[in-house]
């Protein structure tokens, strides 16, 4: 065995041995908390009780517990070390230990030949099972995404609030660019953060520079100059990438805004790791007032109740689906599931994702300098490089995107929307483990603004087994390339990106080769004609991750929630506040866009109460009738559902 193979066959067992150790350590101190209360769950009190632990709850519970009291609750457990190391992202972001896995139902036009277990048409969507979320396996990227997509929110929900003007100083106030990061543009440097806790960095100052440099020079071939993909505007064009990272090391919103605060043992901040909310709380059949949540802790029923509001923040995936489970969502669909309707909402109906094609290339000709490489005489160096207090080498470098470029369709300019993305492509290197490997290349061409509209369905059938697993109840229909636009747009994006490789300088003299990866369905089509390239597109698609819009915020009769995050349909004191709200994706990569509209629904809140939170004061509820009735009736629940 070669000392690569050697270093890396032992990550995943590493990291379940880690994860099986922090999931018994937190059972010790369950067990330990709740020795008199195993067979009566006893309620405790919050003012404000967050379901979900990624991007948009930990940013909400770090900012709430400034002023409340807080009870966050994770399905999964914290993020293993091996998720900190850039180079070791694809071990973390397929791994079952730390992920939920939804599998979407056989599509009629996109993953025909790469579908999951070689099921045509099947997808297979990754949701991080951690503190961090999916923030905890991404690639990194950090886009604020376009003006117009915060000013078209502001025009949906009739709400000023959203727009771009108002926005970004949200922005401002978590994002921190030290001052020796290096810009494109040096004068979007003044429309940056430069003191919040989420720590950056850019693609042009690592060891992908030099590709950085090489991706500009082929877009100034298309036309395109150089820029910066976040500023006092979006850039159209070409640019390298801020990234989540600092010293080497991962970011996320849970290492920004919560473990600061659970380190110095903040007595307004409980965090419940390995917690799964089966329902929320009403204290009555009719109730419209949402007062707390049922949980299972490792296993053990568990009840917490809010002073003041439940906030979901468990994806678009598991969000509408804990709605669904709570009697908020479609009549139809409730009543065939048996479960009490409290509010007629169509949620789960506005599935929205960005779709990718990502073609692969074998560069048999690269020059010195623009593509890493890891000799093997040299990784023995390398390890003690990295393993120093500043992360550097070649193992702190990711082994995802090194340039982007934002780009708009002719379709997009008809409909005069020439200065709004509709359009992205980013070049990801494969770093060789093996001295005579070849480098290869990722295209991803990624369609970010659709027309196309999917859903996502309550599986009634697996409800009433029962089974209260989110990756058994959802079924997930995108039906992508419904709006036949879409694969125009698309078509359009696969022929540049084609174009940018094999025909532009510095690439063209790279040597870029396409691997084919020869769907026998194509073959009946003239070899890279326009119907070629589309059943390419269908074969070879996959969601890029980026799924939204299930709980959509707005006015009108499909909403979910209004322009403040509230549960409309009469609902009180629940909102939701994560990507699920978003009616339309942001054209660009979603984890900055989630934390920023955290910060903004904190600042709502907090605004809304005056900052007057109850204390560090949990006590355990006594004497009131009501709180027994409601934990008698939920605990009867579970013994009926």
């Amino acid at each position: 065995m070669n000392l690569a193979a050697f270093l890396f066959s032992t990550v995943t067992v590493l990291m379940h041995a880690y994860m099986e150790s922090d999931r018994q350590s937190d059972l010790s101190k369950t067990l330990s908390e709740i020795k008199d209360d195993i067979n009566f769950p006893r309620p405790e009190r919050f003012d404000f009780i967050i379901v979900g632990g990624g991007a948009a709850g930990c940013t909400l519970a770090g900012m709430l517990a400034e002023h409340f009291t807080v009870l966050l609750l994770e399905k999964g457990g914290s993020a293993p070390p091996t998720a900190r190391n850039l180079f070791l992202q694809r071990f973390v972001a397929r791994d079952p230990v730390v992920n939920d896995f939804f599998y979407s139902s056989p599509q009629s036009n996109m993953s025909l030949g790469n579908g999951w277990g070689g099921q045509p048409g099947v997808h297979r969507m990754v949701i991080g099972k951690m503190l961090g979320g999916s923030q905890s396996h991404n690639a990194f990227k950090y886009s604020r995404g376009s003006q117009h997509d915060y000013n078209y929110y502001a025009t949906v929900t009739g709400d000023d609030s959203w727009s771009w003007e108002n926005m970004k100083k949200y922005f401002l106030s978590i994002e921190n660019f030290d001052s020796s990061q290096k810009f494109v543009n040096e004068s979007n440097r003044a429309h940056m953060g430069t003191s919040g806790p989420v720590l950056l960095d850019s693609s042009y100052e690592t060891n992908a520079a030099g590709l950085v440099e090489a991706w500009f020079e082929a877009g100034r071939n298309l036309g395109y100059e150089p820029g910066d993909p976040n500023g006092e505007r979006q850039h159209i064009g070409f640019t390298a990438l801020h990234r989540t990272i600092r010293n080497g090391e991962r970011q996320t919103a849970y290492n920004a805004f919560v473990e600061p605060l659970e380190r110095a043992n903040n007595p307004n901040l409980v965090i419940r790791r390995y917690s799964f909310v089966e329902e929320i709380l009403f204290n009555s059949s009719t109730s419209l007032v949402a007062e707390g949540v049922r949980y299972k802790r490792h296993g053990f029923a568990q009840i917490a109740l809010a002073r003041r509001e439940v906030i979901v923040s468990s994806g678009a995936h598991a969000s509408p689906l804990l709605l669904m489970r709570s009697g908020i969502g479609p009549a139809d669909v409730l009543n065939e599931a048996n479960i009490p309707v409290r509010a007629n909402l169509a949620v789960g109906k506005n599935l929205k994702a960005h779709v990718c094609v990502e073609p692969f290339f074998t560069v048999w000709n690269p020059p010195t300098g623009v593509f890493l490489r890891i000799q093997q005489s040299e990784y023995l160096d390398e390890l003690d490089t990295y393993l120093q207090t500043e992360r550097t080498g070649a193992f702190s470098q990711a082994n995802t995107t090194a340039g982007n470029a934002f780009l708009v369709t002719s379709i997009a300019r008809e409909r005069n929307e020439s200065d709004w993305s509709d359009l992205q492509i980013v070049i990801t290197p494969r770093i060789p483990l093996e001295d005579e490997t070849p480098i290869w290349v990722g295209l991803p061409i990624i369609l970010n603004r659709i027309d196309s509209v999917g859903e996502l369905r309550f599986n009634t059938a697996a409800y009433q087994q029962p089974t209260w697993d989110d990756s058994d109840l959802a079924i997930v229909d995108y039906k992508m390339y419904s709006a036949p636009i879409d694969m125009e747009k698309h078509l359009e994006g696969l022929k540049l990106g084609f174009t940018l490789l094999e025909e532009t300088e510095p690439f063209k003299s790279m040597n870029f080769t396409w691997r084919n990866p020869q769907f026998p369905a194509c073959d009946e089509f003239p070899y890279r004609s326009d119907d070629y390239w589309r059943c390419y597109i269908q074969h070879d698609t996959i969601s890029y991750y980026h799924d939204v819009g299930t709980c959509k915020m707005g006015n009108d009769d499909e909403a979910i929630v209004d322009s403040k995050f509230r549960v409309r349909g009469g609902i009180q004191k629940l909102r939701v506040v994560d990507a699920s709200i978003f009616p339309q994706p942001i054209n660009s990569n979603i984890q900055a866009s989630v934390m920023v509209i955290a910060a903004k629904a904190s600042d709502e809140i907090i605004q809304q109460y005056n900052g007057q939170g109850s204390g560090a004061n949990m006590n355990l509820l006594k004497g009131r009738n009501f709180f027994i009735i409601l934990v008698v009736i939920s605990i009867l629940r579970w013994l009926t559902v």
